[in-house]
């Protein structure tokens, strides 16, 4: 073999090599319905840990401030914290959610994590969870220019 046919097969394979690592790569980034099951599963938890700790000092449950149950709350910080891989997750909570105080929650961490005060946007504001997913669709096209794909 010559020199030169050797530099052409080392580079098609190296060619090769890096293409089956793109689409790993692509493939790998891909969110899975196990990764989803298990993002939900993690969320429930802390939402009901979040419950708990409400429960556990009466003093904040008697409230009517959405706020004042967050305050101090390791459960809403580890919620927030899981970033916005959990997006997805909680949009899927929210649809299922009514206008309680555990909807409410759910649009204040989309919002935290998102990074956007949508409360405060003049007319398109929200008060009820109901309102929050309107406006929040409406975040979404703007941000990815495209509507929901449900």
């Amino acid at each position: 073999m010559t020199r030169i046919q050797k530099l052409v097969s080392l580079s098609a394979l190296a060619a090769m090599v890096l293409g089956m690592l793109l689409v790993a790569a692509v493939f790998m980034s891909q969110p899975t319905e196990a990764n989803e099951n298990e993002m939900d599963a993690r969320l429930a938890l802390l939402f009901h840990q979040l419950e708990k700790e409400v429960q556990a000092k009466p003093a904040k449950g008697l409230s009517s401030n959405p706020y004042d149950y967050l305050k101090e709350s390791t459960a809403w910080e580890q919620i927030v914290g899981l970033g916005e891989e959990a997006l997805p997750s909680l949009e899927r909570r929210l649809q299922d959610s009514s206008n309680g105080l555990v909807g409410y929650w759910t649009a204040l961490a989309m919002e935290r994590i998102a990074g956007v005060d949508l409360k405060k946007q003049g007319s398109t504001g929200w008060e009820t969870v109901e309102e929050f997913k309107t406006v929040w669709e409406g975040y979404r096209q703007k941000k990815t220019g495209a509507a929901d794909p449900r």
